[in-house]
């Protein structure tokens, strides 16, 4: 299942958005229901992030790849705990050198409509 833009914009943490060497990381935050993620992937201009740099936990805690999460291993979101989702590099991708991509020019936002900007799926 990809998650409706609508709710990812109410999961996304404002503020979160932040270059890291080639990459880039974010936070959500469940404020809905608990939820169970049996995959996790992540779309930048329409292209899939590599799922062996995509990693996703709790803050603080231990990140795991995306590739390792299935419905034999799935991820628990719970409620009111932060997320970080984090992408090493976008080596390979459309438009990898651009700068406001990472750092939210528009509200620091990860996703646009008309002018798709990123978009998250999780499973």
């Amino acid at each position: 299942m990809v998650v409706p833009e609508f709710i990812l914009r109410k999961l996304f943490v404002k503020g979160s958005l932040k270059k890291e060497g080639a990459g880039f990381s974010f936070a959500i935050n469940n404020t809905f229901a608990p939820a169970t993620l049996s995959s996790v992937g992540l779309d930048v201009d329409g292209s899939g992030v590599d799922k062996n740099i995509l990693f996703m936990g709790p803050e603080g805690g231990e990140l795991r790849k995306a590739d390792e999460v299935s419905p034999e291993r799935p991820l628990p979101l719970s409620v009111g705990v932060v997320y970080t989702v984090k992408a090493l590099t976008l080596s390979g991708q459309r438009k990898t050198h651009d700068k406001n991509r990472y750092e939210g020019s528009r509200g620091d936002k990860l996703y646009s409509s008309g002018n798709r900007r990123g978009s998250c799926r999780f499973g």
